[in-house]
């Protein structure tokens, strides 16, 4: 079962494809990766270089997938999934809705993650202008799940969050927008414990929320490992709640293992096997 994953791709680091395509492969799913951007490092380190894909470009590469013979799949019949995650512009927005429809005219029913990279608290956004927008307008109406972060979830629905209540209506209000289920990440609300960082679900499983401890270290790219993690349990199990748990015991190994090791990014090659042997059974899971 083969993921068509578009996102930024780093040559130190990971961040975008160069966190999601390590776990989906220890997760037994093939990877199609195509790079929205193609930086020397994230860009909060000084003196980064790189290029954002042209989306003329992108759109190219798609149909190159597209035009594969039978034998190699069928075009893009051998797709199953699409995850999206940072666009380096707005126009690259247009073009990954035309994968997802693509995909879907090959393979009716593929499933859809919109990871909606905008930014985060306390940094804010650090989108390019209109990204956002465009994201909202294209992509958010064509996914099934939507895994924004809580700066993420704010910024879409225009309002801050500060109890849960306020992120449960703020997920139902994205759910109305398209997807049938929605998931917060990092979320820190009044009724979060010191210390610590929920996330919080709406969909077809109920309302829940998940609380772990808050890892006192911050590495990048967490989210898209999350989001990658969550993709290829759902594709095997079609258990959301499940798969949030899975999600989050592999993706806070990987971090108190990268804490411990004393880097400045995940370790996450380090660290692979945690992928495959952090324990969900671990992680509770609270009604709501």
């Amino acid at each position: 079962m083969t993921v068509l994953s578009i996102q930024s791709r780093v040559s130190f680091g990971h961040v975008g494809n160069s966190a999601a395509t390590l776990p989906l492969e220890r997760l037994g799913r093939d990877v199609c990766a195509l790079d929205t951007v193609r930086f020397s490092s994230n860009p909060r380190y000084a003196g980064w270089r790189g290029t954002v894909t042209d989306p003329a470009e992108l759109r190219g590469l798609i149909e190159g997938l597209d035009a594969l013979p039978d034998e190699a799949g069928g075009g893009l019949g051998f797709v199953r999934a699409v995850l999206t995650g940072y666009f380096g512009s707005a126009a690259q927005v247009a073009v990954a809705a035309e994968a997802v429809d693509r995909v879907r005219r090959r393979v009716p029913g593929a499933f859809y993650l919109f990871d909606p990279v905008i930014g985060d608290y306390p940094a804010g956004r650090y989108v390019q202008p209109g990204v956002a927008e465009a994201m909202v307008d294209e992509l958010l109406p064509r996914a099934d799940l939507v895994v924004p972060n809580h700066y993420e979830l704010d910024h879409l629905t225009g309002a801050r969050t500060t109890t849960r209540a306020e992120v449960i209506a703020a997920l139902d209000r994205l759910a109305s927008m398209g997807p049938e289920m929605a998931v917060a990440t990092s979320v820190r609300v009044a009724e979060t414990a010191p210390g610590s960082v929920e996330v919080i679900a709406v969909g077809q499983a109920g309302r829940f929320r998940i609380e772990t401890p808050l890892v006192p270290a911050h590495f990048s790219g967490t989210g898209d490992m999350f989001s990658a993690v969550l993709l290829a349990d759902l594709l095997a199990h079609r258990d959301l709640a499940r798969a949030i748990r899975r999600a989050v015991a592999a993706t806070y190994a990987v971090v108190e293992a990268s804490r411990n090791m004393g880097g400045a990014e995940l370790a996450l090659v380090a660290a692979q096997d945690l992928i495959v042997t952090a324990d969900p059974d671990g992680v509770a899971v609270h009604p709501l």
